[in-house]
């Protein structure tokens, strides 16, 4: 096959993909903006927002691969929210058990970890007293201008 005739064929193939692009951002344009769409990113979650659809049509089509812009495009179907909206009311009551029992969870940590934070901090207060006491004198040796609005570093 001469490069000529190779040529022609590639215009043409390009020709007939730029058709299907317009095709399917017609076919996008043509239903709603907002709400929910499937593939609008390539990695992340197969279901996603958008308050317009539009903009990321667009972006597809000014700053992807041309090699890609046609399988995005393909792949973006809006979701209608009735079908998300029953999904949302059947995960909704396993989502606030989950909730009920992390909290039940995490407020018995945090009840936990509070009696050793108290002790840890009630035994390294004069241990830290006793060292800023050693470390400040020097501080100031060094370094006499440590008072500014008022204050020192050393929160006197």
């Amino acid at each position: 096959m001469s490069k000529k005739v190779d040529l022609k064929r590639r215009k043409e193939m390009s020709k007939k993909v730029d058709k299907q692009i317009q095709q399917e951002y017609d076919r996008i344009a043509a239903g709603p903006h907002t709400g929910w769409f499937t593939c609008l990113h390539h990695a992340g979650d197969f279901l996603e927002t958008s308050h317009n659809v539009i903009e990321r049509l667009d972006f597809i089509l000014s700053d992807k691969p041309k090699e890609e812009r046609l399988t995005r495009l393909i792949n973006i179907v809006h979701v209608s929210d009735k079908m998300h909206d029953d999904y949302n009311a059947k995960r909704k009551p396993l989502y606030d058990d989950y909730l009920a029992k992390v909290k039940s969870l995490y407020d018995d940590y945090e009840a936990k970890r509070k009696s050793l934070d108290d002790d840890y901090l009630a035994k390294v207060k004069s241990l830290d007293d006793d060292y800023n006491a050693k470390v400040k004198p020097l501080w100031i040796l060094l370094n006499p201008r440590t008072t500014w609005n008022g204050t020192t570093i050393f929160g006197e």
